[in-house]
């Protein structure tokens, strides 16, 4: 019933809707000049350049990643390095993922990245986990693994990782967007963003989140841009679909009550509204927890 009440108010501002409200082309690859190859050392001290191999058309990604193709192409990926270096008994893997931006190469880098995880130096955020070393910079997302395991594998794994980002020489700065969260109970290294799909919803495209912590009781933060409400309206038809979708309190402070809370699959409540022009929400919401953190985050996104 919410969305059908919506549908009438929205419906003319999804017809004249702007084109950057549009959901991104997500199949195959994207535009863009290639030249994350330039970045591969050829040797260093101990370590040998074995083989290369760059990866610049739809066949030759999908013939190297299989499935996992289609997740490359919704952060729009502009082409691939694979190598291979050699180091005594030791080999090491390298990966360099060029998407057509920043924010595209920093979502990709941190779908799989564990919460909290310790960082290092390196790129505009990395960290090593076991002999693995993951970290973005610019519009590259790179990856060195070690094959085989033994003394001083470590090292070797974080010189190739220092060369590379030397390389590539860009400022390790994060995506400012992510400034737009609050700071207070913020629970570190927990930036995110989804290009597609978020909460299993079409249309709901190009979504921020983070995660926060209240007196143990952990929920997320999402925010995205809607100045059309189409994504309110898809988030919404959802709700509906799923049994329990109720407006939201009046007195949040979402624009004209536009506003809904509802229990997604896994149980986790939703709380989601519009606030000047972005579609902003809470997910894991427990009122008693997490209200006047939202709260806040409301009233200071509508001052900015």
């Amino acid at each position: 019933m919410l969305a059908v009440v919506l549908c009438g108010v929205l419906i003319s501002a999804v017809l004249l809707s702007c084109s950057s409200d549009e959901p991104r082309k997500t199949s195959g690859l994207a535009p863009g000049r290639f030249n994350a190859d330039s970045f591969l050392p050829g040797s260093l001290p101990g370590i040998a350049l074995q083989t290369m191999s760059v990866r610049k058309t739809e066949e030759e990604v999908e013939r190297y990643m299989g499935s996992r193709a289609g997740d490359y192409y919704d952060y729009h990926l502009v082409g691939l390095v694979a190598a291979l270096y050699n180091a005594d008994s030791v080999r090491l893997s390298v990966e360099i993922a060029q998407f057509a931006g920043a924010l595209d190469a920093y979502g990709f880098y941190a779908l799989t990245r564990p919460d909290n995880v310790e960082l290092t130096k390196l790129g505009a955020e990395g960290y090593m986990e076991g002999h693995s070393f993951y970290f973005a910079v610019g519009p590259y997302a790179v990856t060195i693994s070690a094959i085989s395991d033994s003394a001083g594998v470590t090292d070797l794994v974080q010189r190739l990782a220092v060369s590379i980002s030397a390389e590539i020489g860009m400022d390790g700065v994060l995506p400012d967007v992510f400034a737009v969260f609050p700071a207070r109970n913020r629970i570190p290294v927990t930036y995110r963003y989804f290009p597609v799909s978020f909460l299993a919803t079409p249309n709901f495209d190009s979504v921020l989140t983070c995660r926060y912590e209240v007196d143990s009781a952990a929920c997320t933060l999402f925010i995205t841009g809607d100045g059309s409400g189409k994504k309110y309206l898809a988030m919404s038809i959802r709700a509906d679909s799923l049994g329990d979708a109720n407006p939201a309190p009046e007195d949040i402070g979402f624009d004209e009550n536009y506003g809904v809370i509802y229990s997604e699959t896994d149980s986790a409540v939703v709380l989601a509204g519009l606030v000047s022009g972005r579609l902003v929400g809470v997910i894991d919401y427990v009122p008693e927890k997490h209200e006047a953190l939202f709260r806040a985050w409301v009233a200071e996104l509508r001052e900015e």
